[in-house]
């Protein structure tokens, strides 16, 4: 997501590409970008199979430059049982969903609604301080997906949130268990606000962002606590049942977020699908914090 919100920005000529880079190595000081197939090389420019040199952030900008103008870029967080709008059976599909996300970069063919040759990216933590970017080809059906209404999404994270809590049992009433679990917690979202979201970003999906990484540290929090805790086979297939809807919720409200705050970064107004009614972008003089 921190590429995509910072590259569009990038794009607009709102950012300038050492923001770009500042906020990537947040994630890891050393990035690579590589071609999965020499088609793919070709089309974006990226170094393959395995020459590395001059393959960090700044071929990442160089690819969308490469790419043309009217880019649309889309966050995906693909799932098992549940890719969302990638392409199926494809290698992008396949990459984005061992790691849970991709980005795709689809080129729109002027005049319509449709893409060809789109480019899906996908980050593999090679170490704990490389994060690797794959290109691929997106395997994109020509027509661009729907994005999530950012208003529903921010309704039912705050029943999430509610829900979230509730999974910790009684480990937020019982002493130090408790205080355990709220320092974990804690421990999460101030991780999450390393990652700076770029000037402009729109004010909803700045605050649907804190809910999404408040709701997604309880639950990480919740499945760490429940490691090795005795449960009934009827209580640990509810609580299960709760955490992947409540990581689905979080899933949703991320995408409807990006979406929203690419379109606007861009300046391409709001994302196609039920987002109308949203909230004007926030007025920021520096980078504001991810929570």
């Amino acid at each position: 997501m921190t590429l995509a919100l910072w590259a569009a920005s990038w794009m607009r000529g709102a950012a300038a590409p050492d923001h770009v880079i500042e906020a990537l190595a947040q994630w890891a000081p050393m990035h690579l970008a590589v071609a999965a197939a020499e088609p793919v090389a070709v089309t974006t420019g990226l170094a393959w199979p395995q020459d590395t040199v001059g393959a960090g952030p700044v071929a990442l900008l160089g690819m969308l430059r490469r790419l043309g103008d009217g880019l649309r870029l889309e966050v995906v967080l693909p799932v098992a049982g549940d890719v969302g709008a990638v392409a199926h059976g494809t290698a992008f599909a396949a990459a984005a969903t061992a790691t849970g996300e991709g980005l795709v970069l689809h080129r729109g063919i002027e005049g319509t609604g449709a893409c060809a040759g789109c480019v899906g990216l996908v980050p593999v933590h090679d170490a704990a301080d490389v994060l690797r970017w794959v290109a691929y080809d997106a395997g994109c059906r020509g027509v661009s997906s729907a994005a999530p209404a950012v208003g529903e999404s921010r309704h039912a994270l705050r029943e999430a949130v509610r829900r979230a809590t509730d999974l910790l049992g009684g480990q937020d009433r019982v002493g130090a268990a408790g205080a355990q679990a709220q320092r974990a917690v804690a421990a999460h979202i101030t991780r999450a606000g390393l990652h700076v979201l770029p000037p402009g970003t729109p004010q909803r999906a700045a605050e649907t962002f804190h809910s999404a990484t408040t709701v997604a540290a309880i639950l990480r929090t919740a499945e760490a606590s429940d490691a090795g805790s005795p449960h009934s086979a009827t209580a640990t297939s509810t609580r299960d049942a709760s955490l992947t809807e409540l990581a689905g919720a979080v899933r949703t409200a991320r995408l409807a977020a990006t979406a929203h705050a690419v379109a606007e970064l861009q300046g391409c107004g709001v994302p196609p699908a039920g987002s109308a009614g949203e909230a004007a972008p926030a007025r920021a003089s520096r980078p504001e914090r991810r929570h």
